[in-house]
């Protein structure tokens, strides 16, 4: 059987973006635009794809739009969420803020969004799903986010597929490839 692959990619830059000075007052709405931006234009032609997979927002499904005309949206692919958290009157850029936050989230502080251990199990079922995509694709290629990439790399890992690229999804239109083979 031929070598199968998953290909991780992160989505495009979005226009919000995380160097945006804001008050900790501000990042639950920083957090809500950022969710609902649009991306900002790849300056350099993307290669393309007979399919992608991607998540349901926005950023990610522009993006494959660039890489294939055949899109699949599938919530499973959904970044894990960073909790709107109120940090005062606090300003700084809102990495900072998405670090903090995303840390207590992991920590199991997390006001009424999906915890990390739903994001995992979220990710273990992605791996699965894409696993099953790959065995009657060959190869798959997903458009997702940052951290939901990294979840599921680590559950593809745990699944027997090994990383074979030195770039990483979690910079803007960067690519992790998973490939599995099978005796």
């Amino acid at each position: 059987m031929p070598e199968q692959t998953i290909i991780l990619i992160r989505h495009a830059a979005p226009e919000v973006t995380t160097s945006e000075r804001i008050r900790g007052c501000e990042f639950a709405d920083w957090t809500a635009r950022y969710d609902a931006s649009a991306i900002v234009p790849p300056s350099a032609p993307l290669p393309q794809y007979d399919k992608v997979y991607c998540s349901t927002l926005l950023r990610a499904r522009q993006t494959a739009a660039l890489l294939s005309a055949n899109i699949v949206s599938d919530a499973r692919l959904v970044e894990a969420p960073v909790p709107p958290l109120s940090f005062g009157g606090w300003r700084l850029k809102a990495t900072h803020f998405v670090l903090v936050a995303r840390l207590l989230w992991m920590l199991g502080i997390h006001r009424q969004v999906e915890s990390s251990a739903k994001a995992k199990a979220r990710a273990a079922t992605a791996a699965a799903w894409l696993e099953q995509t790959a065995e009657r694709e060959g190869q798959v290629v997903v458009v997702a986010h940052g951290f939901i990439n990294h979840l599921i790399g680590k559950a593809l890992r745990r699944r027997g597929w090994q990383r074979k690229s030195d770039a990483t999804s979690s910079q803007h239109l960067g690519q992790t490839r998973f490939v599995l083979h099978r005796h």
